[in-house]
């Protein structure tokens, strides 16, 4: 009996709670809808990556053939991964909203891949411009800036907190 009254309460709240996400996923897909930043204002959001840093490039003794290899590493990996989702987010959700479970799971697993696709290309980010430093400047950077081998280094603004 127990079980019949949790699959009930569920049930209603699922209910309950549809009207609000049809709503949710409105507002999400008009979010889409909306203009894209032109990539100049996006630009200027961006953090400063970090060869490009002069205290970093100072220290490193980096070169500009070797900073320039690695900006076509970076925008090699901006290229792939721009844009990638947003379509298939807010059909998920349209998805669910319709209760179209079929369709919902469908479009989670091409987020789910897409997202397996960005985390190889974030690393393959790191092996490219890691293998463009000499093994000395490769130490050096690991004893003088640990941190930044955990940080995403595509310059997007991420929340500070972290």
């Amino acid at each position: 009996m127990r079980r019949l009254e949790v699959l009930t309460v569920s049930t209603l709240a699922l209910v309950v709670a549809l009207p609000f996400a049809a709503g949710a996923a409105d507002d999400e897909a008009a979010k889409l809808e909306e203009a894209p930043t032109p990539p100049a204002d996006r630009a200027e959001r961006r953090a400063p990556i970090w060869w490009n840093v002069p205290q970093i490039v100072e220290t490193l003794s980096l070169s500009a053939e070797q900073r320039e290899k690695m900006d076509v590493s970076l925008a090699a990996y901006r290229q792939l991964v721009t844009g990638q989702g947003r379509e298939t987010l807010a059909s998920f959700y349209e998805a669910l909203a319709r209760g179209d479970f079929d369709a919902a799971r469908a479009d989670l697993k091409r987020l789910s891949e897409r997202s397996a696709a960005r985390m190889q290309a974030r690393g393959d980010l790191k092996l490219d411009v890691l293998r463009v430093l000499g093994d000395e400047q490769r130490a050096l950077f690991v004893e003088k800036y640990p941190r930044l081998l955990r940080q995403g280094w595509d310059g997007a603004q991420r929340g500070r907190g972290r």
